[in-house]
């Protein structure tokens, strides 16, 4: 997928199903979590959470790409 917004250290990318992994580690983190309203989701409602946002027709998701490592932060 392209970039929406680059800059010299990020760029902006709709989410894909390869940030999943990531998603699912943050989901299972209160002090992530708290900040979102939410309680800590285990692994399975994690996934399911992310999975339902990429499906979501009306919704509009993107990562922060960390650009030296290639990686969503």
């Amino acid at each position: 997928m392209s970039s929406i917004l680059n800059g010299e250290r990020v760029y902006l990318r709709p989410l894909q199903e390869s940030d999943s992994e990531s998603f699912c580690v943050w989901y299972n983190d209160e002090q992530v979590t708290r900040y979102l309203g939410m309680k800590p989701l285990s692994g399975e409602k994690a996934k399911a959470a992310f999975n339902q946002m990429l499906s979501d027709p009306d919704g509009v998701y993107f990562g922060i790409i960390k650009k030296d490592e290639k990686r969503i932060i």
